[in-house]
């Protein structure tokens, strides 16, 4: 498969590593069936630390049963959506809910933390395939699921070298200080980031775990900011970073640079926090697929507002569900589960966002394809993770938008 990444002047090949790939080839399962009823679950936080991209995340994830309800196809496309509530024991209770119901796979959870305890609890005893656009933790790539785990998003274990990177560089630190959730995204990404950015030869001053959606982080803070750091390294996600960032302009220069992850770029962040946030940059995934501008549309189209970040993974995640029961024939988990890189990989006629309903039909009749979606070309490894990995450079403006200034590459 071609690659099709978009580029901008400045490119930084940040790693090399190996991957595995498996072709186009569609087969097992019953297929042959033109007329059945696709379900697909989905995990959405609608509530919680991760709400205010959430809920329009989950309204993108239901795009592909808008296509096949205005298609002339005898496919119908069942979505049920239960609340993760951005909180491990709800969103067991979703996903078992889920499973009660009949759902053999399911987009989501966001959340790293989630769906590692939700794999262990539910997914891999429950033989469930899991599919998730915002779980970025290295942990789920060794994580024993029974290969029941894919995800359309990156490990952030390129994303944390890539803020090492960023604070030597753009930040010109040579000492800096992190702040981060308590969880497994953010304990992986404080990890890769300190390993790399001392590796570096820079120094961490101070490193402090939180726990996500308190009153006030001003005492955190101040540990921290004790010693002047270069630059403040925060993992949040965007309500308790509300609330951090509050307290660090109330109390601390903004001179000082911040650095984030995925996770800190949200364009209702400057507002909900009520200041510029021009000292903010960070790196996040950043989307290169060919379907992008079409589920924009589509979107734009659906709820008349503009996509949220990160749409293209949550798409994907459920067209790739989709097409993999398609070609399962039938509701069952072990079945979805073999077909997902088949329905992927390189090896077939190429399906995009916009072909999908003809890719179920193509599926069903036990034809190759590729999808090649809206975020990337969607080749899965042998773990379950994205073969490609490209990353934005993001900065907040004066006017309250966040911009992609740079781009960074890594080769796999």
């Amino acid at each position: 498969m071609s690659g099709l990444r978009k580029r901008r002047d400045m490119l930084r090949a940040l790693g090399t590593i190996g991957v595995a790939s498996v072709a186009g080839c569609v087969g097992g399962g019953d297929g042959g069936s033109t007329n059945r009823t696709i379900q697909v679950g989905m995990l959405a936080a609608e509530t919680g630390d991760l709400s205010s991209v959430g809920v329009p995340l989950r309204d993108v994830g239901l795009l592909p049963r808008t296509q096949f309800d205005d298609a002339d196809t005898d496919f119908e496309v069942d979505i049920q959506v239960e609340d993760s509530q951005t909180d491990p024991q709800a969103a067991i209770a979703g996903a078992e809910a889920l499973v009660d119901a009949g759902y053999p796979c399911v987009n989501g959870p966001l959340s790293s933390e989630n769906t590692i305890q939700v794999t262990e609890q539910v997914y891999r005893p429950r033989q469930v395939v899991c599919c998730s656009p915002g779980s970025t933790s290295p942990a789920i790539t060794t994580l024993q699921d029974d290969d029941f785990v894919f995800r359309t998003i990156s490990s952030d274990a390129f994303q944390g070298r890539a803020l090492a990177d960023l604070a030597r560089t753009e930040a010109d630190a040579s000492t800096v200080s992190v702040i981060y959730i308590n969880d497994a995204y953010g304990q992986a990404l404080e990890e890769t980031f300190v390993e790399e950015f001392e590796d570096g030869g820079g120094e961490i001053l101070e490193s402090i775990a939180i726990q996500t959606e308190q009153q006030s982080y001003s005492s955190q803070l101040e540990q921290v900011m004790a010693d002047d750091p270069d630059a403040l390294f925060v993992v949040a996600f965007p309500a308790s970073a509300t609330t951090l960032l509050r307290n660090f302009y109330s109390n601390h220069s903004r001179d000082t640079p911040i650095l984030g992850p995925d996770s800190l770029r949200d364009p209702e962040l400057p507002g909900s926090v009520g200041q510029e946030m021009t000292n903010v940059m960070g790196v996040s995934s950043v989307a290169a697929g060919t379907g992008q501008e079409f589920v924009a549309n589509l979107y734009q189209d659906e709820y008349g507002e503009d996509t949220p970040p990160f749409f293209s993974y949550v798409y994907d995640a459920t067209a790739v569900l989709v097409l993999a029961n398609a070609a399962a024939g039938e509701n069952e988990g072990p079945a979805v589960r073999d077909q997902m890189r088949p329905v992927a990989n390189p090896g077939g006629e190429e399906i995009t966002p916009e072909s999908l309903v003809d890719g179920v039909e193509m599926a069903a009749e036990r034809e190759e394809i590729q999808y090649q979606g809206a975020s990337s070309n969607v080749v899965f490894d042998e773990n379950g993770d994205m073969s490609s990995v490209n990353y934005a450079v993001y900065q907040y403006t004066a006017d309250g938008a966040v911009e992609n200034v740079d781009q960074i590459e890594f080769e796999k």
